[in-house]
């Protein structure tokens, strides 16, 4: 019997995801952790208690990333990576990787910030879709209806890169 590597690592990752979802333990876990040590990275030398949340960093980051695409929020770009600003209550952490000859996924306890791409920790564990995701979804489903009806044909997937570009330069609420 010949077992499918891809879709056992996907399962794997997929199931992390999920944990990390559902329960509040690795917020919970970051926010302890991050007041002894405010910066970090998955591949920071730790002690074996820490150790599997401080290599979960890369679950959280996509996690994150998953949940901000579903709600048109960008992360940040830098010269070789992303970041994305991460609340939960009254705390702020910067989760991004930097891309060089390995990627390395980071986190850091930040001060507040005003942005308005701000991720709200909360609202992931609740698989909470943003008004702005909602209108930007009827918005998309008035232009197919209106594509449909002239008998124009557009990919999905275009149809999303189209709108992704456009909300990038409007902002449009």
């Amino acid at each position: 019997m010949a077992v499918n590597i891809n879709s056992s690592i996907e399962e794997c990752e997929g199931k992390k995801e999920q944990e990390i979802k559902k329960g509040y333990e690795y917020i919970e876990w970051l926010e302890k952790y991050t007041k002894e040590n405010p910066s970090f990275t998955n591949g920071s030398i730790t002690n074996v208690k820490d150790k599997e949340n401080v290599d979960n960093l890369e679950t959280f980051y996509y996690t994150i990333n998953n949940f901000a695409k579903k709600n048109y929020i960008y992360p940040t770009e830098t010269t070789c990576g992303n970041f994305y600003i991460i609340k939960y209550e009254e705390n702020h952490y910067k989760v991004g990787y930097i891309d060089n000859e390995e990627t390395i996924f980071y986190c850091q306890s930040i001060n507040e910030v005003e942005d308005e791409n701000i991720v709200d920790f909360t609202d992931v564990l609740n698989n909470k879709i943003s008004p702005t995701a909602e209108l930007i979804k009827l918005k998309m489903m008035k232009l197919s209806l209106i594509l449909s009806e002239l008998e124009l044909v557009m990919p999905e997937e275009k149809l999303h890169e189209e709108v992704e570009k456009m909300y990038r330069k409007n902002k449009w609420q």
